[in-house]
């Protein structure tokens, strides 16, 4: 086994059992020389029916997603289970409580740095949009959304 050390401060650092070098500073150019190689094993990884099934789900729940904004008539898939039930879309912000979010709470009012981590940790506390507009209202925090 070789001895590397952090060019910084010179420690040894270990990573299941081997010292490993974590590039800091000019060496960071060069990070990637310290990931190890395994084509080998990458060659052998086959997907599952778990993971096919997972990429099924996405792709038709984004289909779902764009059928709906382009004015699609209900049903908007075929399948089931995602036609009874409800499910996040497969991008977090396009979620109805996230738009929310983005447009009433983040980007409405004064927008120095402190303004802005306090209204989205707040609203993220509950992340309800009623709870938000019962408070904004008691708390002056109401400001103009964008549309």
């Amino acid at each position: 086994m070789s001895r590397r050390t952090d060019k910084i401060n010179n420690d040894p650092i270990q990573s299941h059992g081997k010292q490993q070098h974590l590039p800091f500073g000019p060496d960071l150019l060069h990070a990637h020389e310290c990931v190890p190689s395994r084509p080998s094993v990458l060659k052998k990884l086959k997907p599952t029916i778990v993971y096919d099934t997972y990429w099924r789900f996405a792709a038709e729940r984004q289909a779902i997603f764009f059928r709906r904004a382009v004015g699609a008539a209900y049903p908007w898939t075929d399948d089931p289970i995602l036609r009874e039930y409800r499910f996040t879309n497969v991008y977090r912000a396009s979620d109805r409580v996230s738009q929310y979010l983005i447009r009433n709470v983040i980007y409405a009012g004064d927008q120095s740095p402190n303004e802005v981590f306090f209204r989205t940790l707040l609203f993220t506390f509950f992340n309800k949009i009623e709870t938000w507009e019962t408070l904004s209202s008691h708390l002056e925090l109401r400001a103009t959304p964008l549309r």
